[in-house]
């Protein structure tokens, strides 16, 4: 590992932190030090190379000097090896962990991560507030990676746009550095760690045990900056919040009511009044869904990309989340099912009352004299008549649907995680020919895109990658697009 060299700088000028860890170094001859990517008040963040699987790969190291404390470096050990049993499509992956020397003596611990390119959030948001139902969209996806993070035992305890990636396949949630285990006090001794604007109440107390709940406030902060343009207020350290009353001003008349109530419902004062993340990501993505009439899909795939600095940046469309709503929801099953109950005990109850209504002798009620209650068939007034015909659902639903359909089945584990990558880039493309202005172009794309992602669920049914049972579901979804009419 080479030695240490003149002061060098990051993005937004600050100088690096002096560290083993320099530009040409190789951790354990597989990782090669590329260039630094960021450098905060916790760790410094690396592009590298891992030589032996020829991938780029981001690397991140406890700054100094708290890359030589023992306990946070056995705590990083710990939290590494938690977050790498985590498998979520919008949860960035661990790969590795290992230890370098450092050039005072001592070790270093690093983490080997997923390199997510992408725009932050907190870029994003500096050209303002999202529409609704891209909020809901991307907090919905927030709360899943957090649910996924809850039931690995792991509380992230720094949710914040920053933190957040948006990518070609979603969002991606960073930067678990001080992360610590459900239920345990985080070995952070005194020290309150993380960020005051979107920290919750009881992160105040540096002994208190870390909570679910915490990472539940932190989005619903994030969640409504996202809504508004800014968080409720903002904090320049632990004593200008400890000294706040924590008044959440309303989040506009923009904003639908039922996105400002499942707001405040995540920003509660009392830990136990927050719902789990598992139950905001489904609330949000309904309430999202439910938002914007128009029946478009947010686009990931514009969402422009971050690269490491230095590498060229290709020209991107306008951030679909700019201007596209998320799909309405389609009515869920329970609701079919409990209308069709409803009215086989309607037509039930008919009967009854017919038969109760016939006499022995007596000829049974014909169509001379129809029931208003009962009409005939061929009447005018039949049932058939005044029920209206079930709606065809539209090509953005059937999307919408589609990417729920296979999110559910890879959390589910019927779908392998190479499956769900390629199923989602043919996804991507069968998004794209809903911008086809022509409608008759437009129809035959979306047909020739089913066509290819039909394809592509047969082959990954054939190679183990998707379940049969979930090869069916979707393949049915996809049915109302191949239709030639």
């Amino acid at each position: 590992m080479t030695g240490g060299g003149p002061d060098r700088r990051v993005a937004g000028g600050r100088p690096e932190p002096a560290s083993a860890f320099t530009s040409g170094a190789r951790l354990r001859e597989r990782y090669l030090l590329l260039e630094p990517l960021g450098v905060g008040g916790m760790s410094q963040v690396w592009h590298a190379a891992d030589e032996l699987l020829g991938r780029s790969v981001a690397i991140k190291v406890l700054a100094t000097p708290l890359a030589a404390d023992p306990d946070l470096r056995a705590a990083t050990w710990r939290e590494a090896r938690a977050v790498a049993q985590l498998s979520h499509p919008h949860l960035t992956q661990v790969h590795d962990y290992g230890e370098a020397p450092l050039p005072g003596g001592g070790t270093a611990g690093y983490l080997v991560m997923e390199l997510v390119a992408g725009q932050t959030l907190a870029d994003r948001l500096t050209g303002g507030a999202l529409p609704p139902p891209a909020a809901a969209r991307v907090a919905s996806q927030v709360a899943a990676a957090l649910a996924a993070a809850h039931r690995g035992g792991v509380v992230h305890r720094d949710v914040k746009p920053s933190n957040v990636m948006l990518t070609e396949t979603g969002v991606k949630v960073l930067d678990f550095g001080i992360a610590a285990m459900a239920g345990s006090v985080a070995v952070d001794g005194d020290q309150l760690v993380g960020t005051p604007t979107y920290a919750a109440p009881e992160r105040l107390d540096p002994g208190a045990p870390a909570l679910p709940a915490s990472d539940v406030y932190s989005l619903g902060v994030l969640f409504y900056e996202t809504l508004t343009g800014s968080p409720p207020a903002s904090f320049r350290s632990w004593q200008e919040l400890a000294r706040s009353d924590r008044v959440i001003p309303p989040t506009g008349p923009d904003v639908p009511e039922r996105l400002a109530v499942a707001c405040r419902d995540l920003l509660a004062a009392d830990p136990a009044m927050r719902p789990p993340a598992s139950e905001v990501a489904v609330r949000l993505s309904e309430a999202g869904a439910g938002a914007q009439p128009e029946p478009t899909v947010v686009q990931p795939a514009q969402v422009p990309r971050q690269f490491a600095p230095g590498a060229a940046v290709p020209s991107a469309p306008a951030t679909a989340l700019d201007g596209t709503a998320v799909a309405p929801a389609r009515p869920s099953r329970r609701l079919l099912y409990a209308g069709a109950a409803v009215a086989a005990v309607l037509l039930a109850l008919v009967v009854v009352l017919l038969v109760a209504a016939w006499r022995p002798g007596e000829q049974p009620i014909t169509s001379a004299e129809p029931s208003a209650a009962v009409p005939t068939e061929g009447d005018a007034g039949s049932v058939a008549d005044h029920e209206p015909p079930a709606a065809e659902p539209s090509p953005a639903e059937i999307i919408a649907e589609f990417d729920r359909a296979l999110l559910a089945a890879f959390e589910d584990g019927n779908v392998t995680r190479d499956g769900f990558d390629d199923l989602r880039d043919e996804l991507d493309d069968l998004r794209d020919a809903l911008d086809e202005e022509d409608p008759e172009d437009r129809a035959e794309e979306l047909r020739d895109e089913a066509r290819d992602l039909l394809e592509e669920i047969d082959d990954l049914r054939e190679d183990g990658e998707v379940a049969p049972t979930i090869a069916d579901q979707l393949a049915s979804l996809l049915a109302p697009l191949l239709n030639d009419g």
